[in-house]
Parts: structure tokens; sequence; C-alpha cells
């Protein structure tokens, strides 16, 4: 695989924390106190609410949104293992499925109203379509032993950065980009998710949901295009 192909992917991967730091962004700031990809900040949430903060209202949001997380992992593991006897490198099909999810919520969200005053229904729907996304991407990346690109998480990269930095041995084996590249993507990615994710709140939620499917749905078919050789050395190859 040449390095300008492992590049294309590795860019791939740095866009996808991209777009959870956007849908994150999007769920705090127009769903409502809620995350969708951040797991732990959901579980925190749903502490402050049972533990009666009047800052957190309602531990509905966080329940919903963990329980379509944690289901869109179990589903996404069936698939991984349905497509694994078939396919070599089945994560740009995970990815189509997570696009599929994101349209739909797109959908659901159409006729949001601009002043907030969203249905509860409509509101938990989107809700639980985006995290059951998220939860169905985090079983794909976790499972795609590509070393140092979580896409949904920056505490490990963050660790590796700063120990390759101040205290070297003390992180991830690899090369220079396993433990310096990779998560400086990762952590910068998903600033500019957050960043971009602000910048799209006045949109809405529809259309800023219908443009992060279209993002994931690209990086899916560039994947499409890769052969199973080319797979195994993204995921495992230290340089």
């Amino acid at each position: 695989m040449t390095d300008f192909r492992e590049r294309a992917v590795l860019g791939a991967l740095s866009l996808l924390s991209v777009t959870t730091g956007a849908v994150d962004a999007l769920s705090f700031l127009v769903l409502g106190h809620v995350f969708t990809a951040l797991a732990t900040g959901n579980l925190l949430f749903l502490a402050f609410a049972l533990g009666g903060t009047s800052d957190i209202p309602s531990a509905v949001p966080s329940t919903v949104s963990l329980a379509a997380f944690v289901l869109g992992v179990v589903c996404g593991s069936a698939l991984i293992r349905l497509l694994r006897r078939r396919r070599p490198f089945w994560l740009p099909h995970t990815l189509a499925a997570e696009a599929v999810l994101l349209a739909v919520a797109a959908v659901v969200a159409l006729g949001w109203p601009g002043d907030g005053s969203v249905s509860s229904g409509q509101r938990y729907a989107v809700i639980g379509l985006v995290a059951l996304a998220m939860g169905l991407r985090n079983i794909g990346v976790v499972r795609a032993p590509i070393t140092g690109m979580t896409t949904l998480l920056i505490q490990i990269p963050l660790v590796t950065l700063i120990g390759t930095l101040l205290v070297p041995g003390t992180t991830a084996s690899g090369g220079r980009e396993i433990r310096f590249v990779r998560p400086v993507a990762t952590v910068a990615g998903m600033f500019l998710g957050g960043l971009a994710g602000t910048l799209m709140v006045p949109w809405g939620p529809s259309p800023a949901l219908f443009v992060l499917s279209g993002v994931v749905a690209l990086i899916a078919a560039s994947g499409l295009l890769l052969s199973p050789g080319d797979a195994e050395t993204v995921a495992g190859r230290s340089v």
C-alpha cells in the first residue's frame, strides 16, 4: 500500500473524529444538555439528575441516549460478525449503516421549531437515532485494530501524546505516526468538530445531520475502494 493511500485512509479517520465533535456539539446545544457520542458525559448527567440538581431537570434524555448507544453497540457487534464471514475489512460497511441512521435522524428532525419548543417524542427520537449511530460507530472502530485512532474518545490519544512529548517510553509502542501523528489528528479533529457543530447550530438539527450523514457516507464509500491487503496494512502498520 502506498504512503499516499495510507495517509488518505488515516485522513478519513481523522475526519470521523471531526464528525464526532460536531455530533456532540449539536446534541448538547440543540437537543438539550445531552451527549450522543460521549457516553461518559451521559452517565454523569444521569447521576446529576438522579442526585436532584436543578441544572439537569430530567434524567430521560441521558437515559434514552445511553440505552440507544448500548443498543447500537449490540447491533454493531452482530453486524460485524455477519460481515466478517464475507468481507475481510468490514468497517466501511458499518460506517454506511451509521450514515443511514444519521440520515433517518435528520428526516425525523424535519420541522424542528426554531424557538426550541419541540415535542418530547421528536426530541427523544432524534437523540435515540443519533446515539444508536454513535454506538454502532464505536464498536466498529474498537473492533478495527487501527492503533491510535479511536475517533470517539480523546483520553487515550491525549495521554499517548503527552507521554510521547514529556516522558518518552511510557506510552504505546510504535513509530512516530502511532505515538504522535494519530493522537494529534484525533484530538485536533474532535476540537474542530466541536467548533464546526457550534457553527451549525443556527441551521437546526435536520440540515446539520444531513451534512454529517453525507460526510460519513463519503468516508464509507472511499473505504469501500480499499483492498483487503490495504485494510490490513492500515490497521496494523507501525511506521
